[in-house]
């Protein structure tokens, strides 16, 4: 495993790869630890003591299910209370992933439930509507000269370090094969009865509609560049929806030639440059807010329609089913929610636990994730069934 201190001050940033190899981590005592974090005092000054709390919690959980042996890699996490360099450098949330052979820190940008879970698997619910379907995006701002990218949500917004992998300028993009900011010349023999020739330097001066057109082909060649390096960096690792914001001009040459699957239609129109980060996670928000809710709305019209056809179940021993043979498309999750007990793939039914920590939510969600089904995390009230979960089946 990898050394304590060292893992917890490198924690890393929450992805769809990460997602999977939590998934993936099986057949061991699992050991699950989350909690909200702060970034400023003073309730910031109480996350140490609350993360004392949770581990004195873990080890009340462990010691309940007989997994003493282990009690010293978890009490080791005791020594990261006093690290205070690590608590001022918190996100809005923070979970713990460990088993024997395995430390995985995770911190993300939106609140974390408060909890300690004990199983065979990693509890990785409550991370799924953030790496995909709660609201996170990624916003690019775009002109000629100047290229940034944040991530966030409807509540805070960071700046992307782009450096290495994208270009920020049409002069870093294109370098010499850029058009003159005036004009541009060819080398050319003088020939040819449509060419002003220079014959005194051999160059050809380009009429106004050449240049133009010539420059109109930069910006579509820079444009380009970016989308597919924001594409293969940025978007694809996360999965997260990316928001346009861009002068009307340029909007419409990116949308032209970029072939980004997560560009969303609505974007943000006007120069964004010169506004405080909360004018603009405001302006991001009413951009995305709309397909956002427009999705989630689609989604429970299609699960309406999919029950009428008997490709929707409510009773969590037939979501079970579906889930277990790779039928569901779609799974429908009530997210503050946790069913103790878990799924039971060899004997194909649920073993619920009333003594126990696991979460037949959290093994339904990890079984349509690995069959390449997704997963959405609803409030209560949202929720068209009241058992937990619904799934939305391929056939």
């Amino acid at each position: 495993m990898p050394r304590l201190p060292e893992t917890f001050r490198n924690a890393v940033k929450l992805d769809r790869n990460l997602i999977y190899e939590l998934i993936e981590q099986k057949n061991h005592p699992c050991f699950t630890l989350m909690m909200p974090t702060h970034g400023v005092p003073p309730e910031r000054d109480n996350d140490p003591l609350q993360f004392k709390n949770l581990v004195s919690e873990l080890e009340a959980k462990i010691k309940a299910n007989g997994l003493d042996k282990h009690l010293n890699m978890i009490s080791k996490l005791h020594s990261v209370e006093e690290d205070r360099d690590f608590w001022n450098h918190q996100s809005q949330g923070l979970a713990v992933f460990i088993h024997p052979e395995y430390l995985k820190v995770v911190r993300v940008q939106v609140p974390l439930p408060a909890l300690t879970i004990v199983s065979d698997t990693f509890h990785v619910k409550p991370l799924y509507r953030y790496y995909q379907e709660s609201g996170r995006f990624q916003v690019l701002v775009l002109g000629q000269d100047h290229v940034q990218l944040y991530e966030g949500n409807r509540y805070k917004l960071e700046e992307v370090d782009l450096e290495g992998k994208v270009p920020v300028s049409m002069k870093e993009g294109l370098g010499h094969e850029l058009t003159d900011d005036h004009y541009n010349t060819a080398t050319a023999s003088g020939k040819g009865t449509n060419k002003q020739a220079n014959q005194g330097t051999g160059h050809v001066v380009h009429g106004y509609m050449e240049i133009s057109q010539e420059k109109d082909n930069d910006i579509r060649r820079f444009f380009n560049l970016v989308d597919e390096e924001i594409t293969l960096h940025f978007s694809r690792p996360s999965g997260l929806p990316l928001i346009l914001a861009a002068l009307p001009e340029n909007e419409a040459y990116f949308r032209e030639v970029s072939k980004n699957e997560y560009l969303i239609p609505t974007g943000i129109s006007g120069d964004v440059r010169f506004l405080d980060r909360n004018a603009l996670k405001e302006r991001t928000w009413e951009a995305y807010s709309v397909p956002y809710h427009q999705e989630i709305d689609e989604i429970l019209e299609r699960q309406a329609l999919a029950e009428t056809q008997h490709l929707s179940h409510s009773l969590l021993e037939d979501v079970a089913l579906d889930a277990i043979d790779g039928k569901v498309d779609v799974l429908l999750v009530e997210e503050k929610r946790i069913i103790k007990g878990k799924v039971d793939q060899e004997h194909r039914r649920i073993e619920y636990l009333d003594s126990g920590v696991d979460d037949v939510l959290d093994d339904l969600s990890a079984l349509v994730i690995e069959k390449s089904g997704r997963v959405i995390l609803l409030p209560a009230e949202k929720m068209p069934h009241a058992g937990g979960a619904v799934s939305i089946n391929r056939f």
